[in-house]
């Protein structure tokens, strides 16, 4: 049985992402990937909280959206709660074998960053509609889509916990798998999601506007920190024998996973959608923002795309508005969230008398 920490040098040549040996300690004199020290150090510098967005709008708000609009924004929200939650412990497990320190220091990080996100949506209901919360967060267990939307990452993270159990090189395909499917979740689904909250946000004007604020935050740990780390991550695996994962590295299985999800994807569009389409939000921009993030998986991979999907106006829009201006300080957007010595207070309170009128129309 292997010790905690080992007090023999070793060498070079063991200094691997995944099945090597640091020795166990975590030393940030020698870094073999500055490209997921980076990574590291910039997720790392945008902590936050989710008490650092106010939703007392929101309380106003959430009225002005109809029931369709409710619907969809609560299954989506129920969803993203249960898999930030899942994915905690697939990150924890990545963590507990990567034996390069960047790494570990890096899946560790992120580990502790999605339970921020999975508390975050909770939090937000919780803000929005007091002791009412309860029955809007239980959606996630009286609807089956959303149980079964999550199914490909369990399965694969069962085979991820049993490899760390079983520790051994045998596992690496257990690994790549594990670490490709968590890489097009975060590619693919929570971006779709993110879209979701911010279009029914402009289709009911701002109604959600503090949620939006906070996906904001989520967004910019997922898309700036915990994508890149899954991307570099493969890609080493991917292109240094020395790492041991040439044999287990299966692009077919890449190509087959990435489309899978982007076709179960649009069939949760259209049930998002099974009461009617809405302006900004309907089959045709849907599946073209799914195929779109789909090939952008696989071309930061330095793969070839599947759907060629056209970047249109909504897509520049979505990059657009998930910007936090400030990218040294992921609390600081100039027209909504602003921050001050760790404080932080969201705008739309000052449009608080609006949309009380809005609302009561």
């Amino acid at each position: 049985m292997k010790q905690i920490i080992e007090l023999n040098q070793p060498t070079q040549e063991t200094y691997k992402l995944f099945f090597g040996d640091h020795g166990g300690m975590l030393r940030v004199d020698q870094v073999d990937y500055p490209v997921i020290m980076n990574t590291f150090k910039k997720m790392f510098s945008d902590v936050w909280s989710w008490t650092v967005v106010d939703f007392k709008a929101d309380i106003i708000g959430w009225g002005k959206i109809d029931e369709q609009g409710q619907r969809i924004f609560l299954l989506n929200n129920g969803y993203q709660t249960v898999m930030d939650s899942g994915v905690v412990n697939i990150y924890n497990y990545l963590a507990m074998i990567a034996t390069n320190t960047e790494t570990k220091l890096g899946y560790q990080y992120i580990a502790q960053n999605e339970s921020i996100h999975a508390g975050s949506y909770s939090y937000g209901l919780s803000q929005m509609f007091g002791s009412e919360a309860e029955a809007k967060i239980n959606i996630v267990y009286e609807d089956e889509f959303i149980q079964n939307r999550m199914t490909n990452e369990i399965d694969f993270s069962d085979e991820l916990i049993n490899s760390v159990i079983i520790q051994g090189e045998e596992n690496r395909e257990a690994v790549f798998k594990a670490i490709v499917a968590t890489y097009v979740l975060e590619h693919i689904k929570f971006p779709f999601s993110f879209f979701t909250t911010w279009t029914i946000n402009r289709i009911y004007d701002n109604a959600i506007n503090g949620f939006s604020q906070l996906l904001k935050l989520i967004a910019q740990d997922e898309l700036d920190g915990h994508v890149p780390m899954n991307k570099n991550v493969l890609r080493i695996l991917k292109r240094e024998a020395r790492q041991g994962f040439n044999d287990v590295w299966d692009e077919q299985f890449v190509y087959d996973y990435v489309r899978k999800v982007a076709e179960d994807e649009k069939k949760w569009s259209a049930y998002l959608l099974k009461e009617g389409e809405l302006p900004g939000y309907n089959t045709n921009i849907n599946n073209n923002f799914i195929e779109y993030q789909a090939d952008k998986a696989l071309i930061d991979l330095g793969l070839k795309p599947i759907y060629k999907a056209e970047k249109t106006d909504t897509i520049d829009w979505f990059n657009s508005y998930r910007r936090i201006k400030n990218q040294n300080s992921a609390l600081q957007e100039v027209s909504n969230i602003s921050y001050n010595k760790g404080i932080v207070q969201n705008d739309i309170l000052a449009n608080l008398d609006k949309l009380k009128k809005v609302a009561n129309l």
